[in-house]
């Protein structure tokens, strides 16, 4: 371990005890801060951080703005040390980047498999932003290309690959420019595009709803954030997502859900800025929203899967002591009976929009806040955005996209149990 690392940990140690000193609870711990400088050198404007995918023992950041098109360090978590094992980016073997692709946008790792989103790769005539996914397969210890997926040029495709998902052999892509999900199945040892999926709303069609900005899949169940659906004032850009179920290898839409009313509501709530899903639980983030007329603070809405198999509001969630501007919900994520829900305008201190995030744990039928966590007084700065990558399961990951002069940077936490 790194003699920074070792002061880094110590700072951490510290803050937490005293915290937990003072409030009598078990509070998250800073695993490890990725990457050690001594293995890669992030540089201004990488935006490292800027998305975080955790599976088991296994972390993946996406760099987006990192020149020659973008990058994605894979990290596993080895003898009480998170070790880089590899940086994806143009010069790995088979894959072809030009600078502004935004390689690693989006990132999903589930088991042995990778999806990155380069969103803005361009068409054959070099302006068309029409995007891409680049899959990867685990072999040994290295990542290898599994496939590069395109979305159809007769669909007027744009910005595809904006939000990935992994569950189980298959691959949700959003494509938020078009307004379409496609979701795609592993046969045979390659890919093919199970569905190609439009909302159900021909009366809000030409709206620019950002369907499939984000999006979450969770077996036979998917779930699309629309952020800016809306049918005119005083509901635009009020919100909404939609929940499609599998049948075999159909996919239909089941429900839309829109912005709900309590407890505040109003024009630009953007709900469904940023869902995730896990067991039949979904995540809904409204990081506009105006609690008790707090401009801009943010909820975050969680929802329950019934016997009926719609999805029911059980409650809401708002950060402590949160205040205008927080854009608390910008990020949400959710495994098992642990939420985690970032305000990524946050102050900390005398730090504007450090970046705040707040850990929730199902207790019987309730959801309790249990934790709150920010990087610590010696690393802290204005504008981090520290949250803006967030991504959970049994480890959470967050991001700063800006912290060290935009280079950014990432840490994995450990919940409270």
């Amino acid at each position: 371990m790194s003699r920074l690392r070792a002061r880094f940990l110590s700072v951490v140690s510290l803050l937490f005890l005293a915290l937990a000193s003072s409030t009598q609870a078990v509070t998250c711990v800073f695993e490890d801060e990725i990457p050690d400088p001594s293995e890669v050198t992030l540089l201004s404007g990488d935006r490292f951080g800027h998305s975080t995918s955790t599976h088991g023992r296994v972390a993946v950041v996406g760099a987006p703005e990192r020149a020659g098109g973008g990058a994605v360090f894979s990290f596993h978590h080895e003898a009480g040390e998170w070790v880089l094992d590899q940086v994806l980016d143009g010069t790995t073997p088979g894959v072809t980047l030009a600078d502004g692709d935004w390689f690693g946008v989006s990132v999903s790792v589930e088991g042995d498999l990778l999806a990155v989103g380069a969103h803005r790769t361009k068409a054959a005539d070099g302006i068309a932003e029409i995007g891409a996914v680049h899959v990867f397969r685990r072999v040994g210890d290295r990542w290898v290309v599994d496939a590069l997926l395109k979305p159809d040029l007769s669909d007027d495709p744009r910005i595809f690959g904006e939000a990935v998902s992994l569950s189980g052999g298959r691959l949700a892509v959003g494509e938020p420019g078009s307004r379409k999900t496609y979701v795609y199945a592993r046969r045979g040892g390659g890919w093919v595009r199970e569905a190609k999926l439009v909302p159900g709303d021909p009366e809000v069609e030409a709206e620019a709803t950002r369907y499939g900005a984000t999006l979450a899949l969770d077996g036979e169940h998917l779930i699309v954030g629309a952020e800016q659906w809306g049918m005119g004032p005083p509901f635009a850009r009020v919100g909404a997502f939609y929940h499609y179920l599998r049948c075999g290898d159909s996919w239909t839409q089941v429900e839309r859900i829109v912005d709900p009313f309590e407890p505040s509501f109003g024009e630009g709530d953007h709900f469904a800025e940023w869902v995730d899903l896990s067991d039949g639980v979904a995540v809904i983030g409204a990081a506009q929203k105006d609690p008790d007329g707090v401009t801009n603070e943010g909820l975050a809405y969680v929802y329950q899967l019934g016997a009926n198999g719609l999805f029911r509001q059980v409650t809401w969630l708002r950060g402590r002591n949160g205040a205008s501007g927080d854009a608390f919900g910008q990020k949400v994520a959710i495994h098992r009976d642990t939420i985690m829900v970032s305000a990524t305008d946050g102050d900390v201190g005398t730090a504007g929009d450090a970046g705040r995030v707040f850990q929730y744990d199902r207790v019987g039928d309730r959801w309790e806040l249990t934790d709150e966590v920010s990087l610590p007084p010696a690393q802290v700065g204005a504008f981090d955005e520290f949250g803006s990558g967030l991504s959970l399961h049994l480890r959470g990951c967050i991001g700063a996209q800006f912290a060290n002069g935009n280079a950014g940077t990432a840490h994995v936490v450990v919940p409270c149990q």
